[in-house]
């Protein structure tokens, strides 16, 4: 199991094995010893689960960008908080349609009017459009269309 120290950063293995007493040991990837600790208490004061950095990808001005942070990072937070992170290219490049899209919609005057709600949802969406309905199904469609 790997783990970070909570003030350097370093990473280190769990081992809770020493032959002539009870203890915790932190080991470095070279096997040398980092810590050693006589309680729970002691080791989780200093030290927390680690995860490996985690691929993933986002949208740039400059198109779909991989990227690898740790999960916590707080950038990671702010590009999930505004659903900027896909697991996979496929995941981004989706959006990404969606995005272009969404614009074909705007440019061509979509808007929504009004909705109707019955039974907590949404059941009815008026909008209206500028041009004629038959040259934007495809666009409503990757917009809003589900699963086939």
């Amino acid at each position: 199991m790997k783990l970070r120290n909570k003030k350097t950063g370093e990473i280190g293995h769990f081992t809770s094995t020493n032959w002539n007493e009870i203890a915790l040991i932190i080991m470095d990837d070279n096997g040398v010893q980092l810590a050693k600790y006589s309680s729970l208490a002691e080791l989780n004061a200093e030290w927390e689960d680690y995860e490996e950095p985690k691929d993933f990808y986002i949208v740039e001005q400059r198109g779909i960008v991989g990227s690898r942070y740790n999960t916590g990072n707080e950038y990671v937070k702010q590009f999930k908080e505004i659903g900027n992170y896909f697991e996979t290219r496929e995941e981004a490049e989706q959006a990404v349609e969606k995005l272009k899209a969404w614009k074909r919609l705007k440019d061509k005057g979509f808007k929504f009017v009004d909705f109707n709600r019955v039974n907590d949802c949404a059941s009815l969406i008026r909008a209206t459009f500028d041009e004629g309905w038959s040259e934007i199904y495809d666009d409503l469609d990757t917009c809003f269309g589900g699963e086939e």
